[in-house]
């Protein structure tokens, strides 16, 4: 029988790891959706422009920007916010804006009429919604994060003492 004696310190001790595996594993998820579903499997990504006509940059006035180019470009992103979750670098800030596109996709389905697909997206992203909840709360997970490797050690300089001559 294995017996867990738990105690404060070891939470807190935990908590930065907790978070950062919650950060690195959405990361990875990120990546493996972009590379999987829009790079690699680009005829996922296309069967979802053709049913939905998503692609809202020709409304913007970019007439150049095909369906094509729209899934290239939407699986770069997602695998570019993916790499920097996973290297730990402005974490609450991309988490933020990877959280805000996702609920983005569910408030487009619902002015769509399509509650379904509004009920489904709401399902699949909820995991990375609530990571952003508490990347916002915890930060980074303060371990292996990519800026801490550039950071310089501050050596501390005693002052010598004098030898007191009487």
């Amino acid at each position: 029988m294995l017996i867990y004696a738990d105690n404060r310190g070891n939470r807190v001790r935990n908590l930065s790891y907790s978070v950062l595996a919650l950060r690195i594993f959405t990361g990875i998820a990120l990546v493996t959706l972009g590379l999987s579903e829009k790079l690699i499997g680009s005829h996922l990504g296309a069967a979802f422009i053709s049913k939905y006509d998503w692609n809202f940059m020709q409304l913007l006035g970019f007439e150049f920007f095909t369906d094509r180019l729209f899934i290239l470009s939407a699986g770069v992103m997602e695998v570019v916010f993916g790499l920097i979750l996973i290297l730990g670098t402005v974490t609450r800030l991309n988490i933020l804006v990877v959280a805000i596109f996702m609920i983005t996709t569910n408030v487009t389905f619902v002015f769509q009429d399509n509650p379904e697909a509004a009920l489904m997206e709401l399902v699949g992203h909820l995991p990375i919604i609530a990571t952003a909840v508490i990347c916002v709360f915890f930060g980074s997970g303060q371990k292996l994060k990519l800026t801490s490797v550039f950071k310089r050690k501050r050596r501390v300089i005693q002052p010598r003492k004098r030898a007191v001559a009487v």
